[in-house]
């Protein structure tokens, strides 16, 4: 495995760890705590982002997924986003975090 391919497999690894202390801390807390919301973007962005790179470097997708699945749910719930105080917006981001963590 080349070291670009490692570096991505250890990126995608930190981030659905740090993804699960957030989903760990609970809806409510996730709900109240800006700082959780926003790291909470930047993790699903940096998780699409790694996937669709080790797509592209013809890895192998985890058993039952495929890699655009990975990609779709770490990008698409921060595209076109609206404000967090928007009820929907912070289901749509919750839901994709709990994904991120059941990949």
């Amino acid at each position: 495995m080349q070291t670009r391919t490692t570096k991505e497999y250890l990126h995608l690894r930190d981030g659905l760890t740090k993804a699960l202390l957030i989903v760990s801390s609970g809806r409510e807390e996730y709900d109240r705590n800006e700082l959780l919301q926003e790291a909470g973007d930047s993790l699903m962005m940096k998780i699409g982002e790694a996937a669709n790179r080790l797509g592209r470097a013809g890895e192998p997708a985890p058993a039952g997924l495929t890699w655009a699945r990975v990609v779709s749910n770490g990008v698409r719930p921060v595209c076109g986003r609206v404000p967090l105080t928007h009820g929907l917006q912070g289901d749509v981001l919750w839901h994709a975090h709990r994904l991120a963590v059941a990949v």
